[in-house]
């Protein structure tokens, strides 16, 4: 038996419709390998590797992704994960849900016939009600996964009062006043009748955007949620669901989805539900949601808290977001436990960042490699600059940070 594990994590992993346009326009088909290429190395030694999947995977008769933030990828960007060395995809989060329904049980169906561990979206009541837990040489380790939130209010993909056991939830869904106005438009019926080679070319031509805004969003939840009644129910059955997980496992670690986007601190409903979480008594929480590197630290009774990863892929300039956020940044995450002592003895972690090839495509590379082979000075300076930014934020620490394969975070 070994004498300690490694866990390793990544932030999240999204596939925009502009990589679906250069993925096809390179092959004739969706190939998303490259996308993973340079890093795979980081995964070779874990003993599992577990990531957030920020889209459903529910096939073409639903409609691959033609919006800038409402998504369905190809089951082949599954088969690149795959091929990575990714272990397990945590489904709870905003996205889970632009499929509606059938977009969750395709998903599922998907990852099922692939091999991925997964857990924060259910095809049944029962299995809503299942632990999920990996047993790695003796230590049993249940992973939990919860979000704020489904984007109801954005697209009227809300599930009813019965049906809440679908998806991990951490409070109600706001529903819009016209249910799915978007799915019944124009727009969407065109498209639906468009052969997917023209839809890609109309993508690749119109589809990249630079849909900047003026500030950060501070937190996804307003604060006067916390005390709202009827998010009451919600977060009871998180605690309740995390206690069941402690009488079952050795280490438990949640993969809590929340805060704002894009926001270089985390929020009052952010700070709050980690703060609870890590009074729980769970070993890590490792969150995602704000698509920029966030703060890690230990709570007091020796719980280990990310904030968030950060984008581990996703298309820079595209889409939603904020120029100047450290978007294109992520971090990679190793936790090591003591197979003797059940606990957290250390952790290191990588830095790494998605850049676009001279066709689009977007790919990830470690940070120290991008600096070691970058000829144009301002261009080095530039990486060197904001990959001490990140490392500072994420470390908690002030200074001046040399380019590296690995760094610590001071336990």
């Amino acid at each position: 038996m070994k004498d300690e594990i490694r866990l390793t994590f990544v932030g999240d992993i999204m596939c925009q419709r502009e990589q679906n346009a250069v993925a096809w326009s390179r092959h004739g088909e969706f190939a998303y390998d490259q996308t993973f290429t340079a890093v795979t190395e980081f995964f070779a030694e874990s003993d599992y590797v577990i990531g957030n999947l920020e889209t459903p995977i529910a096939g073409s008769s639903l409609e691959y992704t033609s919006e800038s933030s409402r998504f369905n990828t190809p089951e082949t960007f599954l088969d690149a994960l795959k091929n990575a060395g990714i272990d397990f995809l945590s489904t709870a989060n905003n996205h889970c849900l632009d499929r509606g329904v059938p977009g969750v049980q395709r998903t599922l169906e998907n990852l099922q016939s692939r091999g991925f561990g997964h857990t924060g979206t259910y095809a049944t009541r029962e299995s809503s009600e299942q632990i999920f837990i990996k047993e790695i040489s003796g230590i049993k380790i249940a992973l939990l996964s919860f979000t704020y939130g489904t984007n109801s209010e954005y697209y009227g993909e809300a599930l009813s009062d019965e049906e809440t056991w679908r998806v991990d939830l951490l409070r109600r869904q706001p529903r819009r006043a016209i249910e799915n106005l978007q799915k019944y438009s124009l727009r969407s019926l065109i498209a639906a009748i468009l052969p997917i080679r023209v839809k890609l070319a109309l993508s690749a031509l119109f589809g990249r955007t630079n849909r900047s805004v003026p500030n950060f969003v501070t937190d996804n939840v307003n604060p006067d949620e916390i005390n709202l009644p009827e998010n009451h129910y919600f977060v009871a059955r998180a605690k309740e669901k995390i206690q069941r997980a402690k009488n079952l496992a050795d280490f438990v670690i949640l993969l809590p989805h929340l805060g704002g986007q894009y926001n270089p601190a985390p929020g009052e409903y952010h700070k709050w539900t980690m703060q609870w979480m890590s009074r729980a008594g769970v070993d890590a929480i490792i969150a995602n949601h704000a698509h920029t590197p966030l703060r890690c630290e230990k709570f007091g009774n020796s719980c280990i808290g990310v904030y968030a990863l950060g984008n581990f892929c996703f298309t820079p300039h595209t889409g939603w977001f904020i120029p100047n956020s450290f978007s294109e940044y992520g971090i990679v995450l190793d936790m090591f436990i003591s197979t003797s002592e059940k606990k957290i003895t250390r952790i290191t972690y990588n830095v790494v960042k998605t850049i676009l090839e001279p066709d689009g495509f977007a790919s990830v590379h470690p940070v120290s490699e991008l600096i070691a082979n970058e000829k144009n000075t301002v261009a080095r300076e530039r990486l060197l600059v904001e990959n001490e930014a990140v490392v500072n934020r994420f470390g908690g620490v002030t200074g001046s940070v040399s380019p590296q394969v690995n760094y610590t975070f001071s336990l």
